[in-house]
C-alpha cells in the first residue's frame, strides 16, 4: 500500500524501497553477487526474463534458474 501511495521523494517510499533492497544488497556485498543489478534488468525489460537476459548478455534458460535461485538466496542467509 505505501508504494502505491506514496512519492518518489517520501520518506515512507524510500523506507519501502530499503526495506526490499536492502537484503539483495547485503547478499551482494558479502558473496559477490549481482542481485541488485539482475533485478534491475528484469524491471527495466517490463518484467521479461528473456529481455533481462539479454540486457545482462546471458543465455535465458541459465538466467531463469539463477533468478529462481536468487530470489529464494538472500532470505535464507
Amino acid at each position: 500500500m505505501r508504494l502505491l501511495l506514496g512519492s518518489g521523494n517520501s520518506p515512507d517510499f524510500q523506507a519501502f524501497i530499503n526495506e526490499i533492497t536492502r537484503p539483495l544488497s547485503d547478499y551482494d556485498a558479502t558473496h559477490d553477487g549481482a542481485l541488485l543489478q539482475t533485478l534491475r534488468a528484469f524491471l527495466d525489460a517490463n518484467c521479461s526474463q528473456k529481455d533481462a537476459a539479454h540486457r545482462l548478455y546471458v543465455h535465458p534458460k541459465p538466467s531463469r534458474t539463477a533468478w529462481t535461485s536468487s530470489v529464494n538466496s538472500p532470505a535464507s542467509t
